[in-house]
This record gives structure tokens, C-alpha cells and sequence, in this order.
């Protein structure tokens, strides 16, 4: 384990001591992850630098598929940070696709269930947790992420309803507009947390 002011220090301090790591122990492949893992405190466009470079080491490696599982999730971690939600889904699908059926693969889904979401596409989301409610049936995230994406169709299904129903003269106030329109973007903010 690495000393606790590495993990306080700027940017630099982690770098030299990746550096120092990496010479002490050259073909270990998770040696560099420990620096790695640091830097995703703070530094998410390094993390996914050297996360590259772990990827490569390995892949001139036999290392086992948790090595790599955990360093997708860390990849995923950082693009996702980053607001890169389509290098976060490569990676997920990655690790979903490489996992049996277990704890792993339940986290890996409510994650891509999680950027399905925040890219806008429902379905995707729905069916990822489902799939980790056939895997872990108590599981509370997915279970809310699918209580929220429910609570808000059934919002925006009252918004279309309340605007079709609305007496002409109504539809034309710009209160009531200025309502729905802020109902409607709270709906939306609420389905992003």
C-alpha cells in the first residue's frame, strides 16, 4: 500500500511515484493501477492516460479477466467523469461482456443502465436493469433508476394529457405554458439524479 501523502499530493508527486512503481516492479500490471487509482480522485484525463498504458501492458500479459474488469470500471469511471458517456459505454459493455453472471456484471449493467439514461436512451436503460434484477433481485439502484424512469413517463404522459385537454383559451396562457414547461424540465432534472 502506497503512504497517504501520496494520495494528498498534487499531480507530479503521483506521477513520480508511478514512475518509481513501475521500475521497482516492471512486469507487474497492477502495480501502475495503484497509481492509477489515485489519480482518479481528481485527475480523470491522466487516470485515462495511464489506464491506457495498463491496457497495453496487459494486453502483452495472461492476466485474469478481473484485471481487466477492473480496469474498464476504472476507465468508465473517468469518461464518465468526464461527461464522455460513449467511451464509458464501450468500456461497460466490455466488462458486461467478459463477466458471468455475479456481482460484477450486476454493477457493470446498473452502470450502463446509469449512461444509457443520461444519453436519452430509456429502453436501453430499462432492459440493462432488468437484466441485474434477474441477477440480484434486491438490488436498490436499479430498482430506483427504474421507479424514476417510470415516475417520469407517467409526468410526461400527464404534460401531453394536460396539454391536449386543455381548454383552447388555456393552452394559449403563457402562465400555464410557462407551468408545464417548468414541470416538464424538473421532471427531467429529477430523472438525472
Amino acid at each position: 500500500m502506497l503512504p497517504l501523502h501520496i494520495v494528498r499530493s498534487d499531480y507530479d508527486r503521483v506521477e513520480h511515484a508511478y514512475r518509481d512503481l513501475n521500475e521497482l516492479t516492471p512486469k507487474d500490471v497492477s502495480t501502475p493501477k495503484q497509481s492509477t487509482v489515485l489519480l482518479l480522485l481528481e485527475q480523470h484525463d491522466e487516470a485515462i492516460k495511464f489506464l491506457h498504458k495498463v491496457v497495453e501492458k496487459m494486453q502483452r500479459s495472461q492476466r485474469k479477466n478481473v484485471i481487466w474488469e477492473t480496469t474498464w470500471l476504472n476507465l468508465v469511471h473517468s469518461y464518465r467523469k468526464l461527461g464522455k458517456y460513449s467511451e464509458a459505454e464501450i468500456y461497460l459493455s466490455k466488462v458486461d461482456a467478459i463477466t458471468t453472471a455475479g456481482p460484477t456484471k450486476a454493477s457493470a449493467l446498473v452502470g450502463l443502465g446509469f449512461i444509457y439514461q443520461i444519453m436519452g436512451q430509456t429502453s436501453d436503460a430499462v432492459e440493462c436493469y432488468h437484466r441485474v434484477l434477474a441477477i440480484r433481485p434486491s438490488d436498490h439502484t436499479a430498482s430506483e433508476m427504474l421507479r424514476r424512469i417510470m415516475e417520469d413517463r407517467v409526468h410526461v404522459t400527464e404534460m401531453e394529457w394536460m396539454r391536449e385537454y386543455l381548454p383552447k383559451e388555456l393552452r394559449d396562457d403563457e402562465e400555464v405554458e410557462q407551468r408545464l414547461r417548468s414541470m416538464k424540465e424538473r421532471n427531467t432534472r429529477q430523472s438525472k439524479e
